[in-house]
């Protein structure tokens, strides 16, 4: 059963997945990021396997961003599909640039890693299994999880942007992700009817995977939040996450 890839996490993100503020330069008050979390049943067409959560916390000195998938049902007996993603960020203003990533894979420890990002050396150093590696990155790339705010903000700040990209970091490197508006449509969701905006990450023809975000301006100042997310292989649907619940903080 594939319903919980690593993939989906990202999405949920992604695997999931920015910001609710306008430009740093003219950030106040209302264009900083709220605390919120936001929750989905994970499915597909035949069976709902478990939830996720997508939330922004406050701590002490810093905030946290935490994607995680809890299996349910006959899937809550293995660990395959249980997965946390946290990200570390100092400020809750653009671009979201986090300080530490890690990714918790509770069925498959050896794909667990962390990594610290040193944005003024242009440096990430990733600690998976006790080695630790070293490699040059983008300092102004967002980390896998993070992404989802990054998409937030660009629907936010341009509600109609035809194309767009972001440039992230993980384990093996600098990517660019790149993202296509495909129109609004009526969506029905456990929030009632919302205009959603359909977003599809654009990949490469021999690529057989593809992920599709669903956003709504239904948080304060007309945050768009991700309320439908799906992802597919083959052109079939591996795993849909759906709102089932939304709270968000001043």
């Amino acid at each position: 059963m594939t319903i919980f890839s690593r993939a989906t996490a990202a999405v949920c993100l992604i695997t999931c997945v920015t910001a609710l503020c306008s430009l740093a330069a003219h950030a106040d008050a209302t264009d900083s990021m709220p605390v919120f979390s936001i929750t989905y049943t994970v499915e597909n067409d035949y069976i709902t396997a478990g939830e996720a959560e997508l939330k922004l916390e406050k701590k002490q000195d810093h905030y946290q961003l935490i994607l995680e998938t809890e299996p349910r049902g006959l899937f809550r007996f293995s660990d395959k599909g249980r997965i946390k993603e946290i990200a570390e960020l100092p400020s809750l203003t653009p671009p979201y640039l986090s300080n530490k990533y890690s990714y918790i894979n509770f069925g498959d420890k050896d794909r667990s890693y962390t990594s610290m990002y040193n944005r003024k050396k242009s440096e990430a150093t990733v600690v998976r299994n006790n080695a630790v590696k070293r490699m040059a990155m983008n300092a102004a790339a967002v980390d896998r999880v993070s992404m989802t705010l990054a998409m937030m903000q660009k629907l936010r700040d341009e509600p109609t942007i035809k194309q767009f990209s972001i440039d992230t970091v993980d384990a093996r490197g600098t990517q660019k992700f790149s993202f296509a508006s495909k129109g609004q449509m009526q969506l029905k969701t456990n929030l009632g009817t919302v205009t959603a905006t359909r977003i599809d990450r654009l990949r490469d023809s021999d690529n057989k995977r593809n992920t599709i975000t669903w956003f709504a301006a239904i948080g304060p100042d007309k945050l768009p939040i991700p309320v439908q997310i799906e992802q597919y292989k083959n052109d079939k649907l591996q795993a849909r996450l759906k709102i089932t619940d939304l709270s968000v903080t001043r």
